[in-house]
């Protein structure tokens, strides 16, 4: 055996293992997608059917039926691989497997801040404003993220790389994700606000009524 193939046997048993434990790590991610899912129904089960809920049910089967693709493309993955360091040729062709492998992860990450957005704009009714702000920063990360996937297909049939455009599309992704998120832990938490303060104001009231009977 000449070092090339011991080269190519090695790198084929390593990326077989990192897909092996790639496929484990989607498995839990299903159970706990799953597990998400049923919550969801059973919090509609208890409450009255609002576009809120249908579009969080709606996202997380997306995420779920995403999460059961790339788990099963992983399988179909090592199982080609395998074949491969045992000397069997394979039907597979692994570089449309992975172009779909990142269109399901795209789709993922796009259904994830879908849900983040949508939240925060149903709890902004009267902020117009900051529901511009997140549809148009929701559209930007959808559009970057698309171009990111297109571009990444380009770089795979020309062996190059757009470094630029995956950051880009990254940082937008992550941007989406924290305004959401800001905007929905300020709502709930002047939610909280105002009935904290009338408990203040109680308790002092309470606390100086006797004072000033004396």
């Amino acid at each position: 055996m000449t070092s090339a193939e011991q080269e190519q046997f090695f790198f084929s048993g390593f990326y077989c293992y990192a897909n092996i434990i790639g496929a484990v790590i989607f498995a839990i991610a299903d159970g706990i997608a799953t597990l998400g899912i049923l919550i969801v129904i059973r919090l509609l089960q208890v409450k009255t059917w609002r576009e809120p809920k249908a579009i969080q049910l709606l996202c997380c089967v997306l995420i779920w039926l995403c999460l059961i693709g790339q788990t099963i493309l992983l399988a179909l993955t090592i199982f080609g691989q395998i074949r491969q360091v045992e000397g069997i040729p394979t039907p597979i062709n692994f570089i449309i497997i992975n172009n779909i492998k990142d269109a399901l992860c795209t789709v993922m990450i796009l259904a994830g801040d879908l849900v983040l957005c949508w939240r925060a704009w149903v709890l902004l009714p009267h902020d117009k404003s900051w529901r511009f702000v997140l549809a148009i920063m929701m559209i930007c990360n959808i559009g970057l993220n698309i171009a990111d996937l297109i571009s990444d297909e380009i770089a795979v049939v020309k062996s190059t790389s757009t470094p630029v455009l995956d950051s880009v599309a990254i940082a937008t992704s992550l941007a989406v994700n924290m305004t959401a998120t800001s905007l929905i832990g300020w709502k709930a938490w002047w939610k909280h606000f105002p009935a904290s303060g009338c408990i203040l104001c109680s308790n002092q009231v309470l606390t100086l009524g006797p004072i000033t009977e004396q």
